[in-house]
């Protein structure tokens, strides 16, 4: 593993994460509470959108080892899908009846994380030629950029809507001006064309694991929902005990990414023992990760997150750890799922996600329907682990059938 695609691919996602939270809390304390709230769900919107942007072709171009497809054709899908995100945003824009400075706030931040989706080609094209350092480079320069130019514009100004179209046009150039120069660096320079039966074809590859991307989107936020729906009155205390999830994900990410192209050379030189060799570590490591965190939840936790969101969270000790334990599970079976995206398996890992989603839909709501908070908790250990032991199923069922067809043939 490379000591410096560790390091960037560590430090681009910490700025890239931290600036998130950054941005709404700027707003608050130059604009106002108000106005921080409008940004806050704008953002949000357009982070939802994303999904949209991405199509979740990240992984499948990162584990396209055999080049099925060329960079041209990812840049060029990447092309299309954000103009279809464009098309969302707009469209929510028409059937929400927004207006003003509103519509220009909610329009503006989606272009702005529109960006994000553009730079994602160009970063997953480093990943697969090994040069994850180039992909953290890119993030981190863009980031901060983008919340200095924001910041300065909103103290000059003090609007919103002028602030967040000015970072997104500091995004688009930066990503204009480093991204082909990065490429250079190994060597490539093809010139981008649109092929319409590799779209077409890439279209149909990546599709249903678009679907699958929006259908986790909603099986992570389940509990969320059904905490709005019957304890809505505990939304800030659930918020508060679920914000620690993140984390675990957020460093298992730091350590799957730069090991993706390995675990695709196993798998497509065959070598099926080092490939669930190498998933077997790594589920060591997120196992590890989520001991770890819940020993300084064990600890730590209540008080710590009580100071940051200034409220009691002494009674909720055992509700924390629960959803720590849902995190570690999450994690894990993101690690599955990057193991069945490298075997293109994306059919069955929507039927999956589709099982997941169904179970998502039903228990959570019952259970904080009957225990408030508590019962949000162990709805969302519940569906994790459902989650990982399908994913995980399917992975050991396809590998050995796999290995057993590669020995008869």
């Amino acid at each position: 593993m490379n000591k410096r695609n560790v390091i960037w691919n560590m430090v681009g996602t910490l700025v890239y994460s931290i600036a998130t939270i950054l941005l709404a809390t700027i707003v608050k304390r130059i604009m106002g509470i108000e106005a921080g709230d409008d940004f806050t769900i704008a953002f949000k919107l357009g982070q939802t959108l994303l999904t949209v942007g991405y199509f979740e072709v990240r992984l499948f171009q990162v584990t396209d080892e055999r080049e099925e497809y060329q960079f041209q054709d990812y840049f060029s899908f990447r092309l299309l899908t954000c103009f279809l995100m464009l098309l969302c945003c707009l469209v929510y824009l028409l059937f929400t009846g927004r207006s003003g400075e509103m519509y220009l706030l909610i329009l503006f931040l989606c272009l702005f994380k529109m960006m994000d989706a553009l730079a994602d080609v160009f970063e997953g094209d480093y990943q697969k030629h090994e040069r994850l350092d180039l992909s953290g480079k890119s993030l981190t320069i863009r980031t901060l950029a983008s919340v200095f130019i924001f910041t300065a514009v909103l103290l000059a100004v003090r609007n919103l809507v002028i602030a967040s179209a000015a970072m997104t046009a500091a995004a688009f150039l930066i990503i204009c001006a480093i991204n082909p120069r990065m490429r250079k660096t190994y060597g490539d320079s093809q010139r981008i064309v649109f092929r319409k039966e590799k779209l077409h074809r890439l279209f149909a590859d990546c599709f249903f694991l678009a679907l699958g991307a929006f259908l986790c989107n909603y099986i992570l936020n389940g509990v969320t929902f059904a905490v709005d729906a019957y304890a809505s009155d505990c939304n800030y205390v659930f918020g508060a005990l679920f914000m620690p999830t993140a984390v675990i994900n957020l460093f298992s990410g730091m350590i799957f990414k730069p090991v993706l192209t390995t675990l695709t050379s196993y798998y497509d030189q065959r070598r099926y023992a080092m490939f669930m060799k190498l998933l077997g570590v790594l589920m060591g490591v997120a196992a590890g990760l989520t001991l770890l965190c819940l020993a300084g939840a064990w600890l730590l936790g209540i008080p710590v997150l009580s100071l940051i969101y200034a409220v009691d969270l002494s009674p909720y000790k055992t509700e924390l750890l629960l959803l720590i334990m849902g995190g570690g599970l999450n994690a894990a079976g993101i690690l599955v799922y990057y193991g069945l995206v490298v075997m293109r398996q994306q059919k069955k890992i929507f039927g999956c996600y589709l099982l997941t989603f169904l179970i998502t839909c039903i228990l959570p709501f019952q259970l904080v329907r009957q225990q408030q908070i508590r019962g949000a908790a162990i709805a969302f250990v519940l569906v994790m682990l459902v989650q990982l032991m399908v994913f995980l199923a399917l992975l050991l069922w396809q590998c050995r059938k796999e290995a057993r067809d590669y020995e008869n043939s």
